[in-house]
This record gives C-alpha cells, sequence and structure tokens, in this order.
C-alpha cells in the first residue's frame, strides 16, 4: 500500500480549484464532467447568508502534488425557521494510506462535534480530509450536514466517520425512458400529425423569489452542459447533454400538480429519459415499478441532525438540486 506524507487544507482559490480540475480529469475522467465551472458552482455563496463552500485538499509532502479532495457547498433553505444546509461530495483520493499528516496532525486534540475513529484519520487520506472538513463545519454551524455517498463510501462515513443514516433526506428516483424520442424515430409522420399535436408542455409561473433564485443558481451549470428548466410552480429540472431531464427540486407547492401532467413530459421528442423522484409518484403505483427502474442515493448526517429529523419535514423535497450537477 502507498505511503507518503501529506498536508490538509481548505481552500476556494481559483487557481488551486484550477489544480484540483488536472487532478480529477487525470485521475477521475470517467466520473464527472469535469469543468472549472462546475467546481466553482460547488464553492459558491449560499444565496441569502453568503456562506461559502469550499474544498478541503491534501498534498503529497515530496511531490506537492494533489492525493485527495473532498468538497462542502451550502444552501439556505428559507421558510418560517430559516436553515443552512451543507452538502458533502466530490470525495475522492488517489492514495489509501500515509506515515503522517501534517496538516490534520496539530489539529487532532479538537473535539469535533460527534466521535470519530482516529486511529482512521492517521492512516486514511479519506478520514484525514474528513476531519479537516468536519472541523471547518464545526466553526461554520450549520444546521443539517448531509451527504450522498456511493455504496463503497457508505461504509467509511458510517462506521469510521461517525455520521447515520438520515432516511428522512433519502432520495430514490425513477428513470423512466421518453417515448416521445422513440416514438418521433419509428414513426416520424404519425408523431408531427397526431401525437405532438396534442402535447402540451407543463407551463412555468415561479411561486416565489426562492424558484427564481434556485433557477438563477442553477443556470451556472449552463457551461457544464445542464440547462434548467422551469416547468411549473415549485417544480424545476435539468436537462443534461445525454438529453436526460432530472427533475431537481419540488417545492410544496409541487403536489397540485397531475402526475399524468408530468408523464406528459415524457412524450416530449426531444428527450431521452426521465427522471422523477419517487415522492411524486402516487403510491397506488409504486408496488408495479420494476427495481431496475429505481435508483435510490442514502443520505448521512451528523447524529445531531439525524436526531432533528422529525423537524426537516419535506426537506429532502427542497435540496435534492444540491446534488446537481
Amino acid at each position: 500500500m502507498t505511503t507518503c506524507a501529506i498536508s490538509v487544507s481548505a481552500t476556494r482559490d481559483p487557481n488551486v480549484l484550477r489544480e484540483i480540475l488536472c487532478f480529477l480529469t487525470d485521475n477521475f475522467p470517467d466520473s464527472h464532467n469535469w469543468t472549472y465551472e462546475y467546481l466553482n458552482f460547488r464553492v459558491r455563496e449560499s444565496a441569502h447568508t453568503g456562506t461559502p463552500g469550499f474544498f478541503v485538499v491534501a498534498i503529497d509532502n515530496s511531490s506537492k502534488g494533489i492525493v485527495g479532495v473532498l468538497s462542502v457547498s451550502f444552501k439556505d433553505i428559507p421558510g418560517s425557521k430559516p436553515l443552512l444546509i451543507a452538502e458533502l461530495g466530490d470525495a475522492y483520493t488517489k492514495i489509501k494510506s500515509y506515515k503522517s499528516c501534517d496538516g490534520v496532525g496539530d489539529c487532532l486534540d479538537l473535539r469535533l462535534s460527534h466521535d470519530i475513529d482516529l486511529e482512521y484519520v492517521r492512516k486514511s487520506t479519506f478520514g484525514a480530509l474528513a476531519f479537516r472538513i468536519f472541523a471547518e463545519l464545526d466553526a461554520i454551524c450549520p444546521d443539517v450536514v448531509v451527504g450522498y455517498p456511493n455504496a463503497m463510501a457508505l461504509k467509511s462515513w458510517t462506521r469510521r466517520l461517525g455520521l447515520r443514516r438520515l432516511y428522512a433526506l433519502d432520495i430514490d428516483y425513477l428513470m423512466l425512458p421518453c417515448l416521445g424520442f422513440l416514438l418521433k424515430n419509428l414513426f416520424p409522420n404519425a408523431y408531427a400529425s397526431t401525437i405532438s399535436q396534442g402535447y402540451s408542455p407543463v407551463s412555468y409561473t415561479p411561486s416565489d423569489n426562492f424558484d427564481v433564485q434556485i433557477v438563477k443558481e442553477l443556470e451556472a451549470c449552463h457551461v457544464n452542459g445542464i440547462k434548467v428548466v422551469p416547468l411549473s410552480t415549485g417544480l424545476i429540472a435539468t436537462v443534461d447533454a445525454n438529453r436526460y431531464l432530472t427533475l431537481v427540486y419540488a417545492g410544496k407547492q409541487c403536489k397540485s400538480i397531475k402526475f399524468s401532467g408530468i408523464l406528459c413530459i415524457m412524450l416530449n421528442p426531444r428527450l431521452k429519459a426521465l427522471r422523477l423522484p419517487m415522492f411524486l409518484v402516487p403510491s397506488i403505483f409504486r408496488r408495479f415499478i420494476p427495481m431496475r427502474l429505481r435508483c435510490h442515493k442514502p443520505a448521512v448526517a451528523r447524529p445531531n441532525d439525524v436526531r432533528c429529523a422529525k423537524y426537516l419535514g419535506s426537506l429532502s423535497n427542497q435540496i435534492l438540486f444540491c446534488d446537481v450537477p
């Protein structure tokens, strides 16, 4: 197993972001469509409190090259009790262990707001990154810290780094192929004369400034190949370069939208697939959905945040877009 001495620090410096971009494109080219605009999107300031996101970076003290990164971005959720949400993401490490860590070793005496396996921190680049980011978050004091790790990282977050599963914020998607794209290619004449004539897209009427603010924030991803599509009051989607439409924000107002109105999007000949949050699917239909069409993203949070789950309400509906792009 490769070992090295590393230093860990938090940053949002544009020059370091460019170095992070090189590290990600060189070592993890297939994990994402990496662009500088995406990294800048992750460190943007939250809309209301102006809390800036940042990356925690692990540097090899010998080669001075980046060997690991971890990001956190912030989102303000307005309401009777405004919430500051911190979302963990972009966890990528080039090595699994090291001999010493200059950036974290001096800070291990700090007491975090939750218990963490310090031996794991001393032996793991990922652990050192997580420790530093938790220390930074304890100083910022967000209301909720949430992450959506993959199956491989989930065990480390929960067993080693002290996070707990937060089922209230799990994201479940339904992947539906868009029939309009298929029908247009198989029956172009019939589709043009019959089906497309009856297709009426869902109109957009902003419900409040929150919807408008989300649109503005997501528009920062246009250069990254993602287009923001406001569908209706409280319902916003993105379309990527593969013509996949993903519903990424659904406020309380969207409950008044008929499920059939959302499904009519499937007749759009310019879309290949629709990613639909499961909470928008009527419960009577859920039992008939094949497992291969479902996508589950488990949420993890600090222990204190998990105990607040009953107060989060429909927060999961409002922070879906945090995972985009």
